[in-house]
């Protein structure tokens, strides 16, 4: 089980990455919250696809929520497996 310092470290570069122009999230989830009406919208990226039905019909938010969620997946693979009672703060063995 990953750490917190590393799951917070993904979740710090997803929301940098998503707020950044290149992937053009951020403009796509405007537009189609702008169609719709809607005021907010949850993206859950521990799920497919990551984006509301609703918005599926904008052109290239579900491109860009994809694009979003494949690099979250990435980044997860990549965090070292950590021993056994280290990591989360109510895993067995764990000093706090």
């Amino acid at each position: 089980m990953p750490s917190l310092r590393g799951l917070g470290s993904i979740c710090q570069s997803i929301a940098h990455h998503s707020a950044s122009r290149l992937p053009y999230v951020h403009l796509n989830l405007l537009q189609a919250l702008k169609v719709t009406g809607e005021p907010i919208a949850t993206v859950d990226l521990l799920n497919a696809p990551p984006y509301p039905t609703e918005l599926r019909s904008h052109p290239h938010l579900p491109t860009a929520l994809s694009s979003l969620r494949d690099r979250f997946e990435t980044a997860l693979g990549r965090l070292p497996p950590v021993v056994s009672g280290r990591g989360w703060p109510n895993s067995a063995g764990a000093d706090r």
